[in-house]
């Protein structure tokens, strides 16, 4: 069960925003979407060999309440999440239950 107590931790939720320099190069930048508050669990962790080395994948659910504009467009893949140093890639997002109350994304944690 899901309760506001739970959202404890402060975020920003950034999408991605293309822009040209001034030698016109195209440039990728992160623009706000939202600060909010949110719970983060871990759901899971794999290691993949990549390159000769182990490079481990970090899962999380992050929940914060439901806002209209926090529901992932198609391209909210591209979407990350900041909390503190540590940065989350969004891989989903949807609307729990229907009930406009919260919106869970399914994210992977980067290293920085």
């Amino acid at each position: 069960m899901i309760t506001a107590g739970k959202l404890n931790r402060r975020i920003v939720i950034q999408s991605p925003v293309n822009s040209v320099d001034e030698y016109g190069q195209k440039t990728q930048g992160w623009e706000q979407v939202a600060e909010v508050f949110a719970e983060i669990r871990p759901i899971g962790a794999k290691e993949k060999l990549r390159a000769m080395e182990y490079d481990a994948i970090l899962t999380h659910q992050v929940t914060v309440r439901y806002q209209p504009h926090l529901l992932p467009t198609v391209g909210a893949d591209a979407w990350r999440i900041l909390y503190g140093n540590r940065t989350f890639i969004v891989n989903s997002g949807e609307e729990w239950m229907d009930a406009r109350q919260w919106i869970i994304f399914e994210a992977r944690e980067i290293g920085n």
